[in-house]
């Protein structure tokens, strides 16, 4: 084969070219650090590449971003816990120092008015946020656990209830021979209850059979009563209202009533909160409560009493409340109660479904006192059941369901280690700032719009765990939910305590007064000394059994609270538990990043020093190449000729 000078500078230059390529790759090797620039340039190295880089960031998510994520949690759950532990301590020393005899009455005072700071600030602690999400209400972090602001929600009033006002339904004109140009009309007047209701006349509303409020307008006012009728009998879509300086009513038109015929309903406020409550045994207390009756026929005879008591997790609930929890409630029901025996007994207030035995359950406010002078006389619940002792007595402002002994059968005397089931459906409005939300602890329905009701906690779902991802098919729960620590009961003990230590003070200050009484007594009028002698008397043994209780109270209250405490041991504890595993898996993630990111070194990056050794030997060999190629290029044939 010929070898041309032609094909001798041709295959120069291709070997200069492929050295300068050479040198090129070198160059961006060293300027870029990395072996390849383009995944043509090493199909091998880029694939490697492409899956040690999904390792290192998903590693590093893991890592820097969801493990410190959770850990941060944690630390805002423990510190929260911790603080509710703190404030539980406290709690128990005012027990302990309740606990002591004797107990001063300025240290009794300052008891009363440490226990009410602390259990205005108790349920605070669990409004602890991550980064705008509420650590303890499970799956709702934009949503508080304790209400923030006091809500008096819908306060509503039938007209056919005699216990609350003095008239009821009137035909008027009465005057009239023909009967039937009478008009039915529902006249409210004034009592205890009312004064209330007057200052709200703007938010007045009227209540239909399925439970909407449509806001009315009094649109008359007048100074007298006859004239606020005629005009309620023009007007019988109306109601009007008026004060004549001695006496106040507000008088329904004769059309302003339910679709069926019954009486109508009214309530007047603007419901923020107004839930429906489901409890069951596992979230009431059932116990024995004591308390001190006053014999109506011999005032001096004094004795204490136990009965049992059904504690509802809240206070100051309505009376009148609707059944099962449902969407569309019924405004003529009232709350349900029901609970089984262990020896396979049911009572219902409701229902006689499933052999159920019917049970009365009368509603007696906690400001009723016995008074067996009064028409009619009236009795406290306590004194109500020692008569009627086969019936029930739900005192709503303390949320409580009291127990005739003979729920049961006569002298059954249920204690509380028999009710084996029980079931409360209720209904609360009103509500305080610091009180907890009760979708994070119940079966409820949040109706405080009517026509969109809201249902929370009906589907049997698992606990609301909020677990992280915090490796491949690894995860950790990191949040701890309300029920393990904030109880319900924390706040209602205190409030016993608070309630029985009121009844110390009051006790106190009536025998204070009868001995005021007592010597203004002469000397010489033996029988009012005797007379009053007895009264106080019988108002120490009072104050004796009422001492005993409190005392009883406080000790109790120390076994709560270390039952409190040991549950938020428990969950501090889970929550230790939680941050030490995740420690541990952090250093894991640790280790595995830094193997990692070194294999993915190896892989992609480029070794300076040798791709250095070969550029330069790159560049000799160039220079070399262009040396004896130009002195290749020089020669021609004329050189031979």
């Amino acid at each position: 084969m010929r070898i041309t000078n032609k094909i001798i500078q041709n295959n120069s230059l291709t070997n200069i070219n492929t050295n300068k390529v050479l040198q090129d790759k070198l160059s961006n090797m060293i300027a870029t650090e990395k072996k390849i620039n383009r995944p043509s340039d090493d199909p091998i190295i880029a694939l490697r590449s492409l899956r040690l880089r999904t390792s290192v960031n998903q590693t590093d998510q893991y890592r820097t971003k969801n493990a410190e994520d959770a850990e941060s949690w944690l630390r805002v759950t423990e510190d929260a816990i911790g603080t509710l532990s703190d404030i539980i301590t406290d709690i128990r020393k005012q027990y302990v120092k309740g606990s002591s005899d004797p107990l001063a009455v300025s240290d009794r005072r300052i008891i009363h008015e440490n226990l009410e700071s602390l259990a205005r600030e108790i349920y605070n602690t669990g409004n602890a946020d991550f980064a705008g999400r509420t650590v303890f209400t499970g799956y709702r972090t934009d949503t508080s656990l304790t209400f923030q602001k006091d809500s008096t929600g819908l306060v509503a009033y039938s007209v056919s209830d005699p216990n609350v006002y003095e008239n009821g339904v009137f035909d008027y004109p009465l005057d009239t021979s023909d009967v039937s140009k009478r008009r039915h009309m529902y006249i409210i007047s004034r009592d205890d209850n009312f004064s209330e209701l007057e200052a709200h006349l703007a938010d007045l509303k009227y209540v239909d059979e399925n439970g909407n409020a449509t806001p009315v307008t009094t649109s008359e006012t007048f100074a007298n009563r006859v004239d606020a009728m005629d005009y309620v009998y023009a007007h019988p879509d109306e109601i009007t209202y008026y004060n004549d300086g001695t006496d106040s009513y507000v008088i329904f038109g004769s059309n302003v009533r339910q679709s069926d015929g019954s009486h109508s309903s009214f309530a007047y406020g603007n419901p923020d909160a107004v839930f429906n409550i489901r409890e069951t045994k596992d979230t009431v207390t059932v116990d024995t409560r004591s308390f001190v009756h006053q014999d109506k026929e011999d005032e001096t005879k004094v004795t204490n009493n136990d009965i049992l008591r059904v504690r509802l997790s809240y206070d100051k609930v309505n009376a009148t409340s609707y059944p099962d929890s449902t969407a569309s409630p019924d405004a003529d029901a009232t709350f349900k109660f029901a609970f089984k025996t262990k020896g396979g007994q049911v009572f219902s207030s409701y229902s006689t479904a499933g052999n159920a035995t019917l049970i009365q359950v009368n509603t007696i406010s906690s400001t009723i006192v016995t008074d067996t002078t009064a028409t009619p006389p009236t009795y406290c619940a306590e004194d109500y059941l020692l008569d009627h002792p086969d019936e029930v007595v739900f005192i709503p402002e303390t949320g409580e369901f009291l127990l005739g002994k003979d729920i049961g059968g006569a002298g059954a005397n249920l204690a509380p280690e028999d009710i084996d089931e029980l079931m409360v459906d209720y209904q609360k409005s009103d509500w305080s700032k610091g009180d907890l939300r009760p979708q994070h602890y119940f079966t409820c329905v949040d109706i405080s719009d009517p026509k969109d009701p809201v249902k929370y906690n009906f589907e049997s779902t698992p606990d609301q765990e909020i677990c992280y991802n915090i490796g491949v098919n690894q995860s950790l729960r990191i949040n701890t939910t309300a029920s393990e620590c904030f109880n319900h009961s924390i706040v209602r003990e205190i409030e016993d305590v608070l309630r029985a230590i009121a009844d110390v003070e009051d006790i106190e200050d009536e025998i204070s007064k009868l001995e005021a009484d007592y010597a203004k007594i002469l000397d010489t009028d033996q029988d009012a000394k005797d007379a009053k002698q007895k009264e106080i008397d019988a108002a120490k043994k009072a104050q004796t059994f009422l001492n005993e209780r409190l005392h009883s109270l406080f000790s109790k209250g120390i076994s709560f609270a270390d039952a409190h405490l040991a549950a938020n041991s428990l969950a501090l504890t889970n929550c230790g538990t939680r941050s030490k595993r995740l420690e541990l898996i952090e250093n894991r993630l640790d280790t595995q990043l830094d193997t990692l990111k070194e294999l993915k070194s190896e892989n992609e990056d480029a070794d300076m020093a040798e791709t250095a050794i070969r550029l330069s030997s790159a560049k000799y060999a160039y220079d070399a190449s262009l040396m004896a190629t130009s002195k290749a290029i020089q020669q021609t044939l004329l050189n031979y000729l």
